[in-house]
């Protein structure tokens, strides 16, 4: 039900308005605030611009967040992809996490993915993790049967990725027992593919340091090819993906030898 005195508002008291919202929510999308203000978008988004132009918001796509310093704000995009098909995700998550057991060292790459996975683990013992993403490592750290390992390098600022070569070159350096990674691309033929060349070349390092490799991979992205490859199917145990997944693709990667798990 739209508030019938802020729809009354003066542009400078909404924008005050708005400012408080986001600082209450930590963000707020366009179509909440027209709703609310019963103001058109284009209105909306030109105090959202000012707001950003005052330096007290900070405009995303679809709408605006607070200005914060911890991860869990600093970074629209890795958080707007973490809601796309949320559900299914939560569901890959558990199913992931069901894999890890107490003692384990286990690598989780910079997908939303995995990270739903790390969510599920941190009732483990004796547990040794090693990540390249920040708001993982953050999640985890907090466990205290959790030994966190960040690996070095160069920060993707879309994805709070760490990977380049200092990353590549610790990642020779160990031996994992299992890994969860995501990735944009899933075909039989092309493998397992990613966008960046950063990000590729630190995969392949994650899956060549790790005894078990699992996918951890919406429906969404079967039949994709992305720029480059960093595993075959010939190179992983499972995926774990959502009950969308295409069948007769899901057939012929599991003719080649990979388990998949559609929940």
């Amino acid at each position: 039900m739209k508030n019938e005195t802020e729809r009354k508002l003066f542009p400078e008291e909404r924008r005050r308005a708005i400012e408080a919202l986001v600082a209450e929510n930590g963000r707020i999308s366009v179509d909440e605030l027209t709703a609310r203000f019963d103001v058109s978008k284009v209105t909306i988004r030109n105090d959202l611009d000012k707001l950003e132009h005052n330096g007290v918001i900070r405009r995303t796509h679809g709408g605006a967040m607070a200005l914060a310093a911890d991860l869990s704000r600093a970074d629209p995009e890795f958080y707007e992809r973490e809601r796309v098909t949320l559900n299914e995700k939560l569901r890959i998550g558990a199913a992931g996490a069901a894999l890890v057991e107490d003692g384990m060292t286990v690598l989780f790459d910079a997908s939303t993915t995995s990270l739903q996975v790390a969510k599920r683990i941190k009732d483990r013992r004796n547990l040794t993790v090693l990540t390249n993403c920040l708001p993982l490592a953050m999640e985890v750290a907090s466990a205290s049967t959790i030994n966190t390992l960040v690996l070095g390098g160069n920060v993707r600022a879309s994805s709070w990725a760490v990977v380049g070569p200092w990353a590549i070159e610790q990642l020779t350096k160990v031996n994992v027992d299992l890994v969860f990674v995501g990735c944009k691309g899933i075909t039989a033929d092309e493998g397992l593919t990613d966008v960046n060349t950063f990000l590729v070349e630190t995969k392949r390092a994650m899956v060549s340091s790790s005894r078990r490799v699992v996918v951890v991979a919406d429906h969404s992205k079967w039949g994709l090819v992305a720029f480059a490859a960093f595993a075959g199917i010939r190179d992983i145990e499972m995926i774990i993906s959502g009950v969308d997944a295409p069948a007769a693709e899901v057939g012929r990667i599991q003719a080649l030898g990979a388990q998949v798990m559609l929940v």
